[in-house]
């Protein structure tokens, strides 16, 4: 029996939200950038003057850059308020540690013929076909631990740290990353970028 363009579109948008999910995720985790998930760095959503709203824990919308930068603070080394008498240990930083652990995610398909920020050739390219040019939903649920642990930056150890557990829900408007459909070879570019974003820690 074939097909239908409502299971390809459940199928590729399943594809869509793993593979963003694995990648998001294992950034933060690494203390690597995310502000290239957004449309603000994609030259067709630029042309058009499209920007991502990020909105974390009911805050004023910030740029992806700002959001980096929240994130990059909760990782910075700081001199330990009360220095250790013991002259081995004077010079040690407290290394913020943070890790994410996603429990769940979810992902529809909210628009199946998306268009925004695509140029009438990409339209034609892509045409009617099912699974391309969709945007989508995702729902994440998971936590987030914020622990310290002194000296050195290794990975995240929570049996090592002092840890404070919180519950996060991410909340992602995906949208059609057209630079990349538009490229031969762009089989490790993300497909979908971030067109909206509520982040809630709880």
């Amino acid at each position: 029996m074939a097909v239908t363009d409502h299971e390809e579109n459940v199928r590729r948008s399943a594809e869509a939200a793993k593979e963003f999910v694995e990648w998001y995720y294992s950034q933060l985790n690494q203390g690597k950038p995310v502000c290239s998930a957004y449309v603000d760095k994609n030259k067709s959503y630029q042309s058009a003057s499209i920007k991502a709203d990020i909105t974390i824990n009911g805050s004023p919308p910030i740029t992806p850059e700002e959001w980096d930068a929240k994130l990059l603070s909760q990782r910075s080394p700081q001199t330990p308020s009360q220095p250790s008498t013991d002259p081995t240990t004077t010079n040690l930083m407290i290394s913020p540690k943070v890790h994410f652990e996603i429990d769940s995610y979810d992902v529809h398909v909210i628009n199946a013929d998306y268009r925004a920020g695509a140029t009438p050739a990409q339209l034609e390219k892509f045409g009617t076909k099912p699974g391309v040019r969709m945007m989508l939903m995702l729902s994440v649920s998971g936590s987030v631990a914020f622990g310290t642990t002194t000296g050195g930056s290794g990975d995240f150890d929570r049996a090592a740290a002092t840890t404070t557990k919180q519950h996060l829900n991410d909340t992602f408007i995906l949208v059609p990353n057209w630079d990349a459909l538009s490229r031969a070879g762009s089989r490790n570019t993300r497909r979908y970028l971030v067109f909206s974003h509520t982040y809630r820690a709880y």
